[in-house]
């Protein structure tokens, strides 16, 4: 449950809906190639590498690959502590739309753009960030401070007590509200829009590299959290039907989401008299402008439909949070737990300076325009090192780890979905790593060209924190006992020169002749 909960978080409830709104139905063709042919596979392998050796990511490929190895699993660990830092931005988001539920500002159009005061979407330098948002950083300290309450009490306990509630609680929140939205007015319009096919779409590179990057971002493939997650799994689990599990249930949950959002979308313009690409801002903000006033719909001018309005937000937006906290949660084990054999630190001190040291770095968030900078950071964090990463497991398990023989072995044993001998593993050697390169080309490609449309956002934040922070981090991590040895080495020499040149001088002053 702790890993299908990770996996129904903001990933499909946020991101698979901002993605449609962008490219339309023909974002569900890419999408769904990326999904099946490349981002399922990846997790099977992930979680089989979590059960049959029940360790840490970076445990395990340190063991597989030596210093690379512990390298390429610290890199999963900081990739996902920067995917962390604006995914608590989004949680803190939910928070304040929860928020809004006990507000009678709800149901106002642009509430919570108001709310956040955000006045540019498109800033170009740190000093059109605007002012900081006292409602986004108290959310942000009260999101760190939940999460970390929760980790402390360890991820077997609160983790799985929270999602035994809250993502059945979820689905069925979502399935009413599908179900409601698509009987209002105008609500076809907008799932016509939503399965809009333009074939011309998919010759831009920026859809499949955005289809690649969600697949792999709600399935939480290439972070080292699934492995973990599967290492506390009973050894005899069917880690087939668990990847099926996790998969479709966080698809079902992203497309009944959309479906949700469009037929809202619609049901708004209609109400509204406006055409449809104009009732709201695209991009991160947006299911976070559309349930507010599909809550407004319903209110209509009603005390009653008025209180069942809030109501429903308060429990839609609580699930959403809950859902969201589930997998900050699940991130905050993927960096705390190899930290804590490496470090040998204890694990209460370890979430502290990770959540303080978080928060340092959620300062360029909490400003009111600073929605976007999540676009620029998320693009190397739940986009290129997921796919690099990916690329490198499959290959590795493949053939250079040299474990595919018993890995096999292992599944075959306890799995209807059986490994043939060559067949999965030329598809994991070869045709996946060559899809996910290819469209590893299109992501530097995008990204060039997002750089010269936005330096700040794509290459002033995005690549410093996403690119260069991201290798810096993972090889403190990686080589600190080196670096401390250097150190240490270091500081024992300049302890000897300096006891030298005391002596030097004491030999000096007894040479001189006494009067």
């Amino acid at each position: 449950m702790s890993a299908l909960g990770t996996s129904i978080g903001l990933g499909g409830i946020w991101g698979f809906p901002t993605k449609m709104n962008q490219y339309g139905g023909t974002f569900l063709i890419p999408f769904l190639i990326a999904l099946i042919v490349c981002a399922i596979p990846l997790l099977l392998v992930e979680l089989n590498l979590g059960t049959k050796y029940r360790k840490n990511h970076v445990m395990i490929f340190e063991e597989l690959a030596n210093r690379p190895g512990k390298f390429f699993g610290f890199l999963q660990s900081t990739m996902v502590w920067l995917l962390g830092i604006f995914y608590s931005v989004l949680v803190a988001w939910s928070l304040l739309a929860l928020i809004m539920g006990f507000l009678p500002g709800l149901t106002q159009p642009d509430f919570f753009l108001h709310l956040i005061g955000q006045t540019n979407d498109s800033p170009k330098g740190f000093s059109q960030l605007g002012n900081i948002s006292v409602w986004v950083l108290l959310s942000l300290l009260a999101v760190w401070l939940i999460a970390g309450l929760i980790v402390l009490g360890g991820v077997t306990k609160g983790l799985d007590i929270a999602n035994k509630v809250f993502v059945p609680g979820l689905f069925v929140l979502m399935l009413v509200m599908m179900i409601y939205s698509m009987t209002l007015d105008g609500a076809t319009d907008g799932l016509k829009t939503m399965f809009n096919f333009k074939g011309n779409n998919l010759l831009s590179p920026s859809i499949w590299t955005d289809a690649f990057g969600s697949a792999f971002f709600m399935l939480s493939t290439g972070t080292g959290t699934m492995i973990i997650f599967s290492s506390y799994a009973p050894k005899n689990q069917d880690n087939a039907n668990k990847t099926l599990m996790i998969a479709g249930g966080t698809t079902i949950v992203a497309l009944i989401t959309a479906a949700t959002v469009f037929a809202g979308i619609g049901a708004i313009a209609k109400h509204q008299n406006l055409p449809i690409d104009q009732v709201f801002q695209p991009g991160p903000t947006l299911i976070f402008q559309v349930f507010p006033q599909i809550f407004a719909i319903i209110a209509g001018n009603s005390f009653g439909l008025l209180v069942l309005s809030h109501i429903l937000a308060i429990f839609f937006f609580l699930s959403v949070f809950f859902a969201g906290i589930s997998s900050l949660i699940a991130m905050l084990e993927s960096i705390v737990n190899p930290l804590i054999p490496e470090l040998k630190i204890k694990r209460s001190k370890l979430i502290i300076g990770t959540i303080v040291t978080s928060l340092l770095v959620d300062i360029l968030f909490i400003f009111n325009n600073s929605s976007v900078l999540i676009d620029g950071l998320s693009t190397w964090v739940a986009g290129i090192w997921q796919m690099i990463i990916g690329i490198f497991e499959l290959i590795g398990v493949a053939w250079i780890w040299k474990i595919y023989p018993e890995l096999r072995e292992f599944n075959n044993k306890k799995s209807w979905f059986k490994w043939d001998k060559y067949g999965f593993r030329i598809l994991c050697l070869v045709f996946i790593p060559v899809i996910i390169a290819l469209n590893l080309g299109f992501a530097f490609y995008q990204l060039i060209n997002n750089i010269q449309d936005n330096i700040f956002v794509f290459l002033t934040i995005g690549t410093t924190l996403g690119a260069f922070v991201t290798l810096i981090v993972t090889a403190i991590f990686t080589y600190h006992l080196n670096i401390k040895n250097q150190a240490n080495k270091l500081k024992n020499k300049i302890f000897k020169n300096k006891i030298s040149e005391e002596n030097k001088v004491v030999e000096v002053v007894d040479d001189k002749p006494h009067e």
